[in-house]
């Protein structure tokens, strides 16, 4: 179902899918880069990912996808999952069979299957399963090592699309793990990576040190914009493109939530208000997803949503007007305005910070105005004529 719904809405996205295939005659000759997907949460990065596995119909190439945040992220179970994974998908498995084999007993059961180099990587990797103190740095290293080992032996070229790749620097805090991403050998000739990560601030710097090529997924143009609005809800005149537009600046997340709306609600901005107010609301949910999300990674919570509160009710400030507001020092409003850029939540420019997403910055304004979730038909029109 899934799948018959994203190949329906997919739009917009042919420039970077076309730069991801072009990828995949590089692979055959072994001079391909590893590829980097960046871009905010609901900029497509799935969509493009999933039908780029969707569309990969050479013999030659075994797509492997995989949400890194459904893994155990810890060592011992991750080394046991990442190669199950990847067998499954080499093998086309089902998820019962999968669900069904992830330990150290279904690790044992596919080395019949496997060639001499896959099998030796399994039993290193139940050797150290058995020990009391595995080298959990080892388990890593060995659970992506049978990615290439598996697709030589099956003389393949493996296809390795990682969504939340970020995930993996929580590997970090392990005791034997020095570091999670020193374990993985990227240049390895059989095996093309394919990441995604939403932590732009936080782990672009990482992959770049490895030689990733590196595209950031932006919002889309307005035709663009045009084109989901009407695979969502139908043939729609150019005023209300703009309007939605206008809004969500063509996030695909905050178009597809409105356009959506417009089936029950013809008026763009009521359309846009319910869904960033209510409960229920597409726009809603995201951001308050965005907002846990970034705050759990960051420290001091309780000032950096004071300072989101300050941010949200304008538009831009500078340092000095922001430590004023919250009532402490530069020095240390810069130290907070510091971690919320590092969560992706603010940016700043020519000494001036401001929330990044200007959605998110007016949820943020009307949680803490105090505006109900469900609201009603007089505030609703004020809202709108504010819009």
């Amino acid at each position: 179902m899934r799948e018959k719904i994203e190949r329906k809405l997919f739009s917009g996205r042919d420039f970077y899918l076309e730069q991801l295939q072009n990828n995949l005659s590089l692979l055959k000759s072994g001079q391909h880069r590893n590829i980097a997907l960046f871009g905010s949460k609901g900029c497509g990065k799935s969509f493009l990912i999933r039908e780029f596995v969707r569309r990969i119909d050479d013999n030659a190439f075994a797509p492997v996808y995989i949400e890194l945040n459904r893994l155990s992220l810890s060592p011992e179970s991750f080394s046991i999952e990442i190669i199950t994974n990847i067998f499954a998908w080499l093998f086309k498995k089902d998820y019962k069979w999968l669900s069904e084999s992830i330990s150290i007993e279904g690790l044992k059961a596919i080395k019949s299957s496997l060639g001499k180099n896959s099998s030796e990587i399994i039993d290193k990797v139940v050797n150290e399963l058995e020990k009391i103190k595995p080298n959990q740095q080892l388990l890593i290293e060995l659970g992506f090592n049978f990615a290439q080992a598996i697709a030589e032996e099956n003389s393949k070229k493996l296809v390795l699309c990682i969504e939340n790749f970020d995930k993996i620097l929580e590997l970090n805090g392990f005791e034997q793990v020095s570091d999670a991403f020193s374990a993985i050998k990227f240049q390895q000739r059989d095996v093309l990576f394919v990441t995604t990560s939403s932590a732009i601030w936080q782990f672009k710097p990482t992959v770049a040190k490895h030689n990733f090529e590196i595209i950031e997924i932006g919002n889309f143009s307005k035709d663009e914009t045009k084109a989901l609005v009407e695979r969502v809800a139908g043939k729609v005149i150019n005023t209300i493109v703009n309007e939605i537009y206008s809004l969500t600046l063509g996030h695909p997340a905050y178009t597809y939530y409105v356009a959506s709306r417009l089936k029950e609600i013809v008026d763009v901005k009521k359309a846009f208000l319910i869904e960033t107010l209510s409960g229920d609301g597409g726009i809603h949910r995201h951001c308050d997803s965005i907002l846990q999300s970034a705050l759990s990674r960051a420290r001091g919570k309780t000032l950096l949503a004071v300072i989101l509160n300050v941010l949200s009710h304008n538009e831009k400030l500078r340092l000095t007007e922001i430590s004023k507001k919250i009532f402490r020092s530069a020095p240390v409003t810069k130290s907070l305005l510091s971690r919320l850029i590092e969560v992706d939540l603010i940016s700043k420019s020519e000494n001036l910070y401001s929330i990044s997403d200007p959605v998110l910055r007016r949820f943020i304004a009307y949680q803490n105005s105090g505006i109900t979730s469900e609201p009603d038909e007089v505030l609703l029109k004020k809202l709108e004529e504010e819009l």
